[in-house]
């Protein structure tokens, strides 16, 4: 779940800046971060199809799955088929995104603990 997340959110980001145009420095960047929680690393049409043809003894679990837009966005983007996260919690990997720090840094360290409003967040500024 959390690679095909991390996959998704690189992908969407290298697409964004690989085709955006220079920006002036006064100007804020202009970027869409598309996240897909709690889905597996297999939770995309391309990769169950790549599953469905693979050689190499693994099978496809799911070859009925479709999601045309994000297999689109892999297609023509960059995806990585090997990642990993920072932890493997729901809250405190979203923090991590949120505030570009480690759980024991911003204080999500469950997914009891609610998000500070004393936390910097590079999406409310």
């Amino acid at each position: 779940m959390r690679k095909a997340f991390f996959l998704l959110a690189w992908t969407m980001f290298l697409a964004t800046a690989l085709v955006s145009k220079p920006i002036a420095s006064e100007a804020r960047p202009n970027f869409l971060f598309v996240y897909t929680d709690d889905q597996r690393h297999d939770a995309l049409g391309c990769v169950q199809k790549e599953l469905g043809q693979n050689k190499q003894g693994q099978q496809a679990r799911f070859s009925w799955l479709e999601s045309p837009n994000l297999d689109r966005l892999a297609s023509q983007g960059v995806r990585f088929r090997n990642a990993f996260v920072v932890t493997a919690l729901c809250a405190p990997s979203r923090s991590a995104f949120l505030t570009g720090c480690y759980g024991h840094v911003n204080g999500i360290i469950d997914n009891l603990t609610p998000f500070s409003a004393q936390n910097r967040s590079w999406i409310g500024g």
